[in-house]
This record gives structure tokens, sequence and C-alpha cells, in this order.
């Protein structure tokens, strides 16, 4: 089957597959089915018919639940949450992930547990054995011992002071043994006890953060509906401008939640992939005012860079967004706007550009609350900002690299 499959000979493959699965239903070989559903799976996976994938692995994942095969659901939650990430269901992706993660920590749990037991057990026996054969060499000097001061004594009572001895060391080892029992035993439901506990912390953390995040969530959308209703009763265009550009940034930032929410306890942002969206986002709230601006990336693959970093940019490029459409495409035909994030030595170089008619930085600079607001983003990162606005408008900018 390995062969065939490296081979890429897709016919033969999936009838080898679904021939080995026929075998196993007959045989009612739950755990064949299993292994047969998980290898289909991933074959559709390898071939990216995704949707083929994700029924083999439900199906295999229903197998493996039904046996209780722990390590089959680990690989097949992961793989499912790729499926869904591919397919561009984040939501299912991340509670797919979210089972993984919460059955991977259970399983290192238990098997933490259970070397612990198994380590103190062996201690508990080696410890036992050392005092039982500490007792019975004691015994034997003792029975020597006797022998020697009642050698007069016949061979009957000998015989039963040996059964004596015996009889006091199984009372001494049955004693030790339910000692030993009855420890394990209340260690087991100490542990049962914290398992327990640990769930329910950990459901209720998980709760609170999603109610934390549905009311700001809520919070933002209220806000951004109290700036519609009051674009729609004014009547003064400078006034209107304010709170549209206002409206812009609180939408950047429910955007940016809305991601932080989603990468969960992850530590980076994929940059590219953030980057794109929030420009989506941006330009397509500017589009519904009649301004069709075309959105060019050239953005370096595999960045990953800290999610304060990362938020740092979006709140940079949402400004400098901001300011293009509303000063610079006066009188341009097809406005155009250049986002180029790129690795240079040992910084991170990002330009932003636009096609508009520019400006006179010296005159400008200081007036522009959104320039003003780009200038801290860069002292933040530590970073060095050059503007040019001599043809449309360049923002570049360097951003140190902390390895």
């Amino acid at each position: 089957m390995n062969l065939v499959f490296q081979k890429g000979d897709d016919e033969n493959c999936v009838k080898y597959i679904k021939w080995s699965c026929e075998n196993f239903e007959k045989n009612s070989d739950i755990a064949g089915l299993s292994d047969c559903h998980l290898l289909l799976g991933k074959y559709y996976l390898f071939i990216k018919q995704l949707n083929k994938a994700k029924e083999a692995y439900l199906l295999a994942l229903k197998y493996a639940t039904s046996i209780n095969d722990q390590s089959k659901k680990i690989k097949i939650l992961k793989n499912l949450a790729e499926i869904h990430y591919l397919q561009g269901d984040f939501k299912k992706a991340y509670d797919y992930l979210n089972d993984y993660n919460v059955l991977l920590q259970k399983i290192r749990k238990i098997e933490n547990v259970k070397r612990a037991l198994e380590l103190q057990f062996q201690q508990e026996i080696l410890r036992k054995d050392r005092e039982y054969k500490q007792l019975k060499a004691f015994t034997h000097q003792h029975q020597k011992m006797l022998e020697q001061q009642n050698k007069y004594l016949k061979s009957q009572k000998v015989i039963q002071w040996l059964l004596l001895v015996l009889l006091f060391l199984f009372a001494i080892l049955i004693v030790v043994l339910w000692s030993v029992n009855r420890s394990r035993h209340k260690i087991n439901q100490q542990i049962l006890a914290k398992n327990r506990e640990i769930v329910r912390q950990k459901e209720k953390a998980e709760w609170l953060f999603k109610e934390l995040h549905h009311r700001v969530k809520n919070n933002f959308q209220l806000i951004l509906s109290i700036i519609r209703l009051k674009l729609s009763k004014l009547d003064n265009d400078e006034a209107k401008k304010e709170l549209e550009e206002i409206a812009s940034k609180i939408h950047a930032l429910a955007f940016i939640h809305e991601r932080l929410y989603q990468t969960g306890e992850k530590l980076t942002l994929s940059t590219k992939e953030y980057i794109i969206d929030l420009c989506n986002q941006l330009l397509q709230f500017h589009n519904q005012k009649g301004k069709k601006i075309q959105c060019i990336f050239d953005i370096e693959e595999n960045i990953e860079l800290p999610v304060s970093t990362t938020i740092a940019i979006g709140l940079i490029i949402n400004e400098a967004i901001t300011n293009a459409v509303k000063y610079a495409f006066e009188n341009t035909l097809q406005p155009e706007i250049s986002i180029s994030l790129k690795k240079k030595d040992k910084n991170l170089e990002l330009t932003i550009k636009d096609n508009g008619k520019g400006f006179d930085t010296g005159a400008i600079r200081k007036e522009s609350l959104g320039l003003e607001l780009i200038h801290t983003l860069t002292f933040q990162l530590e970073g060095e900002l050059w503007i040019d606005g001599s043809i449309g408008t360049t923002l570049r900018i360097l951003i140190p690299l902390n390895e």
C-alpha cells in the first residue's frame, strides 16, 4: 500500500484502501477500520481533496473514539484542524485544534502521573525489600543463637519456633502490602480530585475569555453603529470626515482584536496573512464610499513576529491607508497602494507607497494626527522613519529584529 501511495498511483491506492476497509468492516475490526480511514484521509489530504479527506478523518475519529484510542484521536484532530484551516473555516479549525491541545495535555498529565506513581511504587518495593532482607538476616542470626543455646531442645520444639517466626514474617508482609495498597488508593483519589479541579478551572477560564471577547466585540460594533447614526444626521462635511476617520480606526482595532482572539495562546502571528486581511478590511470599508482602490502586496513569506510588533505595524498601515484615502487620490484615475515587508540584514523593512498627488512633508507633518501617530508607533518599535512626498507618498520604516 505504501509503495502504491509513494508512486502516486491514485486509482490503485484508493482501490486498495477501500478494499481493506471493506474487509475490516466484514470482520468487525474497529481498530482496522480506524487505521484504514486514517490512511484514506491522509491520502486525500496529500492530493488536496479536502472534503473527502475531512469525511475520511471524521469516520476515523468515530471509530477511534469507540475504542478509546487516544493516540489516533490526537493525529485525527490535528489533521482535521489543518483541513478546516486550508478551507478557510478558522472557527472549526480552532475548535479542533483546541480539542487536540486539551487531549494532548490530558494524555501528558496522565502519563506523568502514571510515571510518578510507578517510580514511587518501585521505590516503596525496594525499601520494603531491604527491610525484608534485614529482617530475614536478623531472624537467621536469632535462629542460630537459639540453636546454640538450646541444643538440648527436641527437634519438635525447634520446628514450632520456626513456624512461629514464619507466621510472624507473613503477618508483617500482609500488613506492609495492605499499607501500600491503602496509600496508593489515597494518592489516586487525590490525583483524580486535582484533575477534576484543573479541568473545572480551565473550562471556567475559557468561558470568561470567550465572554470577554464577545463583550469587547459587541462594544466595538455598538460604537461603530453610534458613529454611523451620527454620520447620517450630520450636515457638516468636515465633521463627517473626522467621524469617518475615527470609524476607520475603530474598525481596524476591532479587526486586530478579532485576530488576537483567533490566535489563542500563540505568542506570534503570521504577518503576511494578517497584513493582507487587514488591508482588505480597510479597503472594503473605504470602497463602500465609492473609492475603488487597489492594494498591491510584496510581503516575504514565513515572517513570524511578536503580537505586539504585529499590532503596531497594523496600526501604522491603517493610518497610512486612511491618510491616502483622505488626501492622496483626489485626481487619480486608478488609485493604488503598495505595501512591502521584507527582512533586510538584522532589520525589518516596511514600505507603504501610493500613486497619489504627494505632499510637502515639511508643511503637513506637524499638523497631521495620523502622521504623528505613525511617528509614535515607529518610536515604540525603536525604528527609523523616512517620508517622501515628491512622487506620490512613500513611507519607509526600518524596524530592528530582536532575535
